[in-house]
């Protein structure tokens, strides 16, 4: 849709100047091995890790947008042309 299309043109121009969109990554694993770095309990990786990112809330590239706006405009057309062939055929029926 439209609203697709214009975030995707926003998201463009900002990574143009200087948007940097975020890199979602899972929390790393600790490792057992590091004893340079005070450890961090299980509790505190636990809790990072089902916060996480939702995907509804995090952005994306902006060709992203694009695709799912080019995407809407194909099921649009899909439906305007149904409904084109739905009336010839109910035309045709009553003229006949």
């Amino acid at each position: 849709m439209r609203r697709h299309r214009v975030l995707a043109e926003l998201l463009e121009q900002g990574t143009r100047s200087n948007l940097v969109l975020p890199v979602h990554r899972p929390a790393p694993v600790p490792s057992n091995t590091s004893s340079q770095q005070p450890s961090r309990s299980t509790i505190e990786y636990d809790a990072m890790r089902s916060l996480g990112i939702n995907p509804s809330h995090a952005l994306q590239h902006p060709g992203f947008y694009y695709y799912i706006a080019a995407r809407c405009t194909e099921m649009r057309r899909e439906r305007f042309l149904a409904i084109a062939d739905a009336e010839v055929c109910i035309d045709s029926f009553f003229i006949t």
